[in-house]
This record gives structure tokens, C-alpha cells and sequence, in this order.
């Protein structure tokens, strides 16, 4: 049976006198791949940071199994991993193997060597990290995140920047890690890159969840989402 990570309950966030986030119920458990998405503004960047403990305003709204958040989550200790929208900056090592390790100790990284190589990032491992393209930071990002084997992996827009071939390989890698049993929580405004894969679709506005549905269920809610109805089960609607 499918347990909480997450539970948020009444939590009210705001700032300068707007309210950001309103969500009186809400829970990401074990086993899924939600998919969250709405319009820029719609409160998406502030979920994450609620869930990752950089909101301490609400606390006291945020159970991570089950208890409170008191402080910023670590990877390493919560379990909880973060890959955002723009890696670069977050990378401080010169190198990616330099990087890396700034996440892992080099014993973790010898039991994980599978994630490095499964993620294509073996040959990358002695190149700076300024020169890296647009899906090689991504995929040393998600190797930085799973060296700590996360029960959860939160994403931030990880097909910015992406061509297409660089959105079917990051699409499949988030899906392989989701089938090993990884809980992944994945913003976006193209659903559609990654909707196969869904266990779970949510829809932000004006700071409110207006919309909690199966993938399947996406057809009569497609203008709203900006999601063209395809001929296909959406199932099917895999990038190849």
C-alpha cells in the first residue's frame, strides 16, 4: 500500500501581502509520478520550495513521513533530491567528477558507478563543468542526485534547453528511474513530453491546485492544460 512522503495540510504562503499557495489537502506518495504543471506564476517553483523546507513560514504545514519540517532537507538524510531548472548553478566543482563528488563521498560513488554509466556521463567525468551542453548538465545533475539513492527526486523543468533528442533521452532516464522504484515529482509546462510516463497529473492556478487526475483522464481538460488531444492513448504518446 502507497504511503505519504508528503502531506501538506493547510498550508497558506504568503509574501508582501499576495498569497502565493493555498492548498488545503495534499499528499505525494510512494510509487508515484506526478506530473505538476500551470501557467507561469501559478505557484509551481513555490510547491517545490515548500517540499524542499526553504519556506519556513510553512513549517508546520509540511509532514515529511509524517513529521514536521524544521529545516532544510538533505539529500543525503531525507532521502529527498533536488534537480532544478538551471544546474549550473548549483555545480561547484571544475569538473564533473569534481562535482559530484561535492555530493557523494567516493565510496558512494564506487557502489553507484551504475548510475553513472547508466546515465551516459562516463566519458564527461574529466570535462569542465563550464563547458558542458544543456542535457549533459542535466544528466550529471540527475547523477548528483541519485548517488544518495533518493525515495523521492524532485525536477524543476528538466527538458529547458533540451533538443528533441536530448527530451526522449531525459524522458526515458526519468522513467527507468521511476520503474526502480524512485518517487518522482516532475514540473513542467509541456506535459506532453512526459505524460506516458505519469503515474498522476496536478494542475496549478493562482497558487490553488485546480486539478488532481489520472493521466488518462486528460482529454477533457486539454485546453485548459494546453495539450493538443492526440489520436492515440496517451499511454502511447512516447517521445521514440
Amino acid at each position: 500500500m502507497a504511503e505519504d512522503i508528503f502531506r501538506l495540510s493547510g498550508l497558506v504562503l504568503e509574501k508582501d501581502g499576495s498569497r502565493l499557495l493555498d492548498i488545503p489537502d495534499f499528499s505525494v506518495r510512494t510509487g508515484e509520478f506526478i506530473v505538476c504543471t500551470g501557467p507561469n506564476g501559478a505557484g509551481k517553483t513555490m510547491l517545490i520550495r515548500s517540499l524542499l523546507g526553504f519556506e519556513p513560514d510553512v513549517y508546520e504545514s509540511v509532514l515529511l513521513r509524517g513529521s514536521r519540517l524544521r529545516k532544510p532537507l538533505s539529500q543525503s538524510k531525507d532521502r529527498v533530491s533536488y534537480v532544478p531548472q538551471h544546474p549550473e548553478n548549483y555545480m561547484l566543482g571544475a569538473t564533473v567528477l569534481e562535482d559530484i563528488l561535492f555530493s557523494s563521498s567516493k565510496d558512494l560513488m564506487a557502489r553507484n558507478d551504475n548510475i553513472i554509466k547508466n546515465l551516459g556521463v562516463s566519458h564527461l567525468l574529466d570535462k569542465p563543468t563550464a563547458l558542458l551542453s544543456g542535457g549533459e548538465k542535466k544528466r550529471v545533475s540527475l547523477v548528483s542526485a541519485l548517488t544518495s539513492e533518493p525515495e523521492i527526486l524532485i525536477l524543476d523543468e528538466p527538458f529547458t534547453e533540451l533538443d528533441y533528442d536530448g527530451v526522449r533521452e531525459m524522458s526515458s532516464l526519468l522513467h527507468n528511474i521511476h520503474e526502480k522504484g524512485t518517487c518522482v515529482f516532475l514540473v513542467t509546462h509541456d506535459i506532453s513530453k512526459i505524460l506516458a510516463y505519469s503515474s498522476r497529473l496536478i494542475c496549478l492556478n493562482t497558487g490553488r491546485i485546480s486539478l488532481d487526475i489520472l493521466p488518462g483522464q486528460v482529454k477533457p481538460h486539454h485546453s485548459a492544460l494546453g495539450f493538443r488531444v492526440p489520436d492515440i492513448p496517451v499511454c502511447e504518446c512516447v517521445w521514440k
